[in-house]
C-alpha cells in the first residue's frame, strides 16, 4: 500500500492520502471516557511520553475588547491588522503599546481557556479550518490551516 503514495496515478497517491489521513486521526483522536472525574486521555499519549495538559490552569489575562460583528458597523481605529497568529499578535501588541488605537480581524473563534477540553478530537475540529481536513488539490500535501483566534499561539 505504500507504493500508492510514489504512484503516477493521481488517484492512488489521494486514496494514500484519504488513508494515512483517517489513521493519523484516529490514532490523535481517540479518547478515553471520563473517569472518576479525570478528563479522558487518549491511549497513545503515553506512548509518545506525553501526561495531558490541564483544561483549569493558570490562564493569561489580556486586555482586549472581543466583539462579533454580524452586521455593518463602522469602528474607528488607527490600524488594522487581518489575523491574529504569532506575527499579528506582536505587532498589535507593540502597536498598542506604542498608544496606537489597534483593530484585529479574526475569522475564527475566540476561546476561553476554560473552554479547552483537551480533547484533540474538539481541538481538531473546533481550532483548524475544516477540521484539519485540507490539502493541495493533488493530495500530495496535507496542510494544517489555523482558523481561530491566536491559533499559533494555542497549545492543543
Amino acid at each position: 500500500f505504500l507504493s500508492f503514495s510514489e504512484s503516477m496515478f493521481g488517484i492512488k497517491r489521494k486514496l494514500f492520502v484519504t488513508f494515512k489521513t483517517a489513521i493519523t486521526s484516529l490514532f490523535l483522536t481517540s479518547m478515553l471516557g471520563e473517569h472518576d472525574g479525570v478528563l479522558p486521555r487518549n491511549p497513545s499519549w503515553r506512548a509518545i511520553g506525553y501526561e495531558g495538559g490541564d483544561a483549569n490552569g493558570k490562564a493569561h489575562s489580556h486586555r482586549y475588547t472581543m466583539r462579533t460583528v454580524a452586521q455593518d458597523t463602522e469602528l474607528v481605529c488607527d490600524v488594522v491588522i487581518v489575523g491574529s497568529g504569532c506575527g499579528a499578535g506582536v505587532m498589535a501588541a507593540e502597536l498598542s503599546s506604542a498608544g496606537w488605537s489597534v483593530l484585529v480581524l479574526e475569522k475564527g473563534t475566540f476561546y476561553r481557556p476554560d473552554q479547552f477540553t483537551q480533547d484533540e478530537g474538539d481541538g481538531f475540529r473546533n481550532l483548524y479550518e475544516r477540521g484539519g481536513a485540507v490539502g493541495t488539490e493533488d493530495g500530495a500535501v496535507s496542510l494544517l490551516c489555523g482558523s481561530t483566534f491566536g491559533l499559533s499561539l494555542i497549545h492543543i
